[in-house]
């Protein structure tokens, strides 16, 4: 097993350890949030949850994540 990384926080070189989960959210600025459990964080589906879930042209501010990079919708 690869230790954990202080300084990054990763195991497994990974966006997340070895049989977990990933939680993809969204929050609104009047404070509401949208949580779902997704298999697999590929662009295509963060984006297919994303177009649900907010209008065009709304501003995004999100982390370094590539997967983000074709959020123009």
């Amino acid at each position: 097993m690869k230790p954990i990384s202080a300084a990054s926080g990763k195991a497994n070189g990974g966006r997340a350890a070895a049989g977990k989960g990933v939680v993809f959210g969204l929050l609104e600025r009047d404070g509401r949030a949208y949580t779902k459990i997704v298999e697999s964080v590929s662009a295509e589906g963060l984006m297919q949850y994303i177009q649900v879930k907010t209008c065009k042209g709304s501003v995004y501010f999100t982390d370094a994540f590539r997967r983000y990079q074709s959020l123009r919708l």
